[in-house]
């Protein structure tokens, strides 16, 4: 990796000034871009919905993170929705035979959609 050449105020402007999406692969700045995207996420502490309102909105689409979140199974296990799932699984893997079923879609559409059956 070359070494950066200017300071990082200085290539936080220079970023600024490119268009969206500009660095690539190929680009000669996206080693650097890379690490400081990462080291800069790393050493932020910040809650996930501050994460997402200060640092992602606006600078990353919504459908990339929900692509991430999706198609990545260590991200998409630890959703609260997913997590949701399962348990609604099991619950009604115990209240099959029971009929019982529709207490629990119930309660589990409205705790995750606010809805009601």
């Amino acid at each position: 990796m070359k070494k950066v050449k200017q300071t990082v105020p200085e290539f936080v402007e220079h970023l600024s000034e490119m268009r969206d999406a500009e660095v690539g692969e190929n680009h000669e700045d996206y080693a650097q871009v890379i690490q400081l995207a990462g080291e800069s996420l790393r050493v932020l502490n910040l809650h996930s919905i501050d994460l997402y309102n200060l640092v992602f909105e606006g600078n990353v689409y919504v459908g990339s993170l929900a692509e991430v979140a999706e198609n990545n199974s260590e991200v998409r296990n630890e959703m609260e929705i997913v997590k949701n799932l399962d348990f609604l699984y099991e619950q009604l893997r115990l209240l099959k035979l029971e009929g019982k079923a529709y207490n629990v879609l119930d309660e589990f559409f409205n705790l995750n959609l606010g809805k009601t059956l």
